[in-house]
């Protein structure tokens, strides 16, 4: 049986998690399948059943919808048609702020200009552009399905639709990169005017074709003085063209942060669809099955497809948001944290503190603790220092 989707706070917020891919890069770690367009309808129906599930009849804690994210996988695989079905049937399900922002994950092979005309009358509004890199040899080494030219081609579509909330993903620290390359990259995705950046860099996870890869990790082990560099640039370079840094990764300009982030980093409470979907509802969170063949029996017998479940407790909960303020250029009030938590700032948590602060990794005038641009590539590490004890 379903538990239902009771929050601690009113929840506007949906993640839809379509793992359909063309190809699977050899860098990704998330939930992916090939794409088999046979699968798409069932796949599309457990969606909206795991949804009216979770849902019941209950409308506490519930208000409308003010973000709907259509994360991947590539969610471009599905068509348009299938894309209004599944729209229309959360709509019915979970109505809709008359201001919601819709955000599809697409990459640069399915964009044209009929494909954006029909997303845009299925409902979506704002568009997440898997690009990664303009240079052919840097997207071969990633193993992506799509040239420069087709990612060129995708944002002349975007802009001669007149789109403007529209991101662009950016890749840094890809193998045998160098400094020029990354400038070029820089430039001409500045230049293609996007309202909203997010930049990564590239992270080789277990399980992986690159983390078997010995020669992607021996150039990861030796490139982190490089990809500082290539941060750092980049900080300064979207900074100069009006995107304000909102997060680590995170770029934009004025009113076009994305709400599906801010959401989660604000601890607000999410529900996710899908397999490997994850859920908050203020107290504890959830993930579902990775398995999509198992994910779709266990809805096909109205059963919960979750694969875990945790409750956090105070010492958690204390270092989960710390985690999240310290993404955020804003970072946090340090004594406001420490007081929420009934946590005491030891002399040696003021050491941490103060030579965290000498090597300008942080920006610490008491009570305002905040990463510096440095700092930012170090988050989890400078996070985990400063950690309560258990």
């Amino acid at each position: 049986m379903f538990p239902a989707f009771l929050t601690s706070s009113p929840c506007t917020s949906l993640y839809v998690h379509i793992p359909f891919c063309r190809k699977i890069c050899p860098f990704c770690s998330f939930v992916v399948r090939r794409d088999r367009a046979g699968a798409h309808m069932e796949y599309l129906e457990a969606l909206l059943d795991e949804l009216e599930f979770s849902l019941g009849d209950s409308t506490h804690g519930r208000s409308s919808l003010d973000s709907v994210y259509f994360g991947g996988g590539t969610p471009s695989r599905l068509t348009v048609e299938e894309l209004k079905l599944l729209l229309k049937g959360i709509h019915k399900r979970w109505p809709f702020d008359p201001e919601v922002e819709i955000t599809m994950e697409c990459n640069p092979e399915d964009v044209n200009q009929e494909s954006i005309k029909g997303w845009l009358h299925s409902g979506i509004n704002r568009f997440s552009l898997g690009g990664q890199s303009f240079q052919d040899l840097l997207l071969k080494k990633l193993g992506r399905v799509h040239n420069a030219e087709q990612l060129r081609s995708a944002i002349s579509c975007f802009q001669k639709e007149k789109l403007e909330n529209w991101n662009l993903d950016l890749m840094f620290g890809i193998p045998g990169q160098t400094l020029s390359e990354f400038n070029l990259d820089l430039d001409e995705a500045l230049n293609s005017d996007p309202n909203h950046l997010s930049l990564y860099g590239l992270e080789v996870h277990p399980g992986t074709p690159y983390f078997h890869d010995s020669e992607v990790r021996k150039w990861k082990e030796r490139a982190s003085e490089l990809e500082q560099q290539f941060y750092l640039k980049a900080v300064e370079c979207t900074a100069s063209k009006g995107l304000q840094q909102y997060e680590i990764s995170n770029f934009a300009r004025t009113g076009f942060q994305s709400r599906s982030n801010l959401r989660v980093w604000d601890g607000s409470p999410y529900l996710g669809l899908g397999c490997g979907a994850h859920s908050f509802d203020g107290v504890q969170r959830w993930g579902n099955l990775k398995s999509m063949r198992r994910y779709l029996e266990k809805i096909r017998q109205k059963e919960v497809p979750r694969d875990f479940t945790e409750r956090p407790n105070l010492r958690q909960r204390a270092g989960e948001t710390l985690m999240l303020a310290l993404r955020r250029p804003e970072g946090l009030d340090f004594q406001a944290w420490q007081n929420r938590f009934g946590l005491t700032c030891n002399s040696v948590k003021k050491f941490q503190l103060e030579t965290l602060a000498e090597k300008k990794l942080i920006s610490w005038e008491p009570p305002n603790l905040r990463l510096t641009s440095k700092g930012m590539l170090l988050a989890d590490a400078i996070t985990s220092e400063l950690m309560p004890e258990p």
